[in-house]
Order: structure tokens, then C-alpha cells, then sequence
């Protein structure tokens, strides 16, 4: 009877085994569904965290990038209207002072002229006066153009050093508005024309110059 009941037991405990299997295979598959689903998701994060080490140090470059900007001070200070007006004052100032030298160069030259043509024929007393003549003309040229050239050069560099002034202010007003960090001007290499503000900056001191403001 020993048997028979170990006999009739045999096919439930097989039963149990295999419920027990199938449970056993079911949660070994969840296991791998929610590991796959883990390593999924880590390599997804992993990615994202390579593109934005690839993608930030571009970023940050291209908000902290240098605006820079070219200007030609040397065109400005000989072709705005600031200058034009320094240049007309001179003129005004010196103008009859240059004539006046004009006129003594001219009595030199027609003097001298005159003493080379007829020497031959003029009394030695006559000669002597007129070569007396043309030697102190020739002193008071040569005095008087450097008196003109020293009080000319003078003048001027006080012009223009107003003139630079003024072309610096415009610069920097003009650079503020846009936002430029550097403007760099003569020395300067090579600059296109996408960085050149030279125009810009001269209608700016020709509005100054209009309203009489700098």
C-alpha cells in the first residue's frame, strides 16, 4: 500500500513542479523585461549627458564671444565736418599772412630777375643797392616762413587734437548703442566690411556737427 500511494502521489507532486516551473520562468521574464527597461533608460540618460557636454562649452562660446568693430580715425579726422570747419578757420586766420609772404616772394624773384638782366648796364652803386636789397628780402622770407610755419603747425595740432577728440567721443557713443566690446583702428591687419563702422561713426558727428554738439 506504500507504493500505490507513493505511486498516486507522483503525478501531483509533477504538477506542483511544473506550476512552480512555469512561475519560476514568468518572473525570470519580468526580471529581464525590467532590466532591459533599466538599461534603456540608462543609455538614454547617458546620451543625453554626452550631447550636452558636446553641446554646452558651444553655448557658453557663443554667448561670451567678443564683439569687435573697425574704425579708420584717420579718414574721419581728414573728412568729417569738424574738420573741414578746423581747416576754414586756419585759413581764415593765416590766409593774410601767407598772402603777405606770397607778395615778398614774388618782389625776390622779379628783383632778382631784373639784377641778373641788367647788371651789365647798372652803375656798381645801383648793383650793390639792389643786391642789398634782394639779401634783405631773402632774410625776411626766410624769417617769416618759419615764424608762419611754427604759429600754422601750432594751430593745426590744436585742431586736430579737438578733431580726434571728437571722433573718439563719436566712436565710443556709436559702440556703446551696439553693444561692440572692442573697436581697434589704425595698425589694424585686415578688417571686412561686416566690422567696419567708419561710416556709421561719421554720420554720427555730422548729426553732432549739424546740432552743434559733440
Amino acid at each position: 500500500m506504500a507504493r500505490r500511494e507513493s505511486g498516486k502521489a507522483g503525478p501531483e507532486m509533477r504538477r506542483a513542479q511544473g506550476v512552480e516551473t512555469g512561475q519560476d520562468s514568468s518572473f525570470r521574464h519580468s526580471v529581464r523585461i525590467m532590466t532591459d527597461s533599466r538599461s534603456d533608460i540608462v543609455r538614454k540618460i547617458l546620451t543625453t549627458f554626452l550631447l550636452l557636454v558636446a553641446v554646452l562649452p558651444a553655448l557658453a562660446f557663443a554667448q561670451t564671444q567678443t564683439q569687435i568693430a573697425f574704425v579708420d580715425v584717420g579718414y574721419l579726422v581728414d573728412s568729417s565736418p569738424q574738420a573741414q570747419a578746423a581747416s576754414e578757420q586756419l585759413q581764415e586766420k593765416f590766409g593774410p599772412a601767407q598772402e603777405q609772404l606770397q607778395q615778398k616772394q614774388q618782389e625776390f624773384q622779379g628783383l632778382r630777375e631784373q639784377l641778373e638782366k641788367d647788371s651789365l648796364v647798372m652803375s656798381e652803386e645801383e648793383r650793390e643797392e639792389d643786391q642789398q636789397r634782394l639779401q634783405q628780402l631773402g632774410r625776411e622770407i626766410q624769417s617769416g616762413e618759419k615764424s608762419f610755419r611754427d604759429a600754422l603747425n601750432n594751430e593745426r595740432n590744436q585742431a586736430l587734437q579737438g578733431v580726434r577728440e571728437d571722433v573718439l567721443s563719436a566712436v565710443e557713443r556709436v559702440a556703446e548703442e551696439a553693444g561692440y566690446d572692442l573697436v581697434v583702428g589704425q595698425g589694424t591687419v585686415y578688417a571686412s566690411d561686416a566690422v567696419d563702422i567708419t561710416s556709421q561713426v561719421l554720420e554720427r558727428m555730422e548729426a553732432n556737427f549739424e546740432s552743434g554738439s559733440q
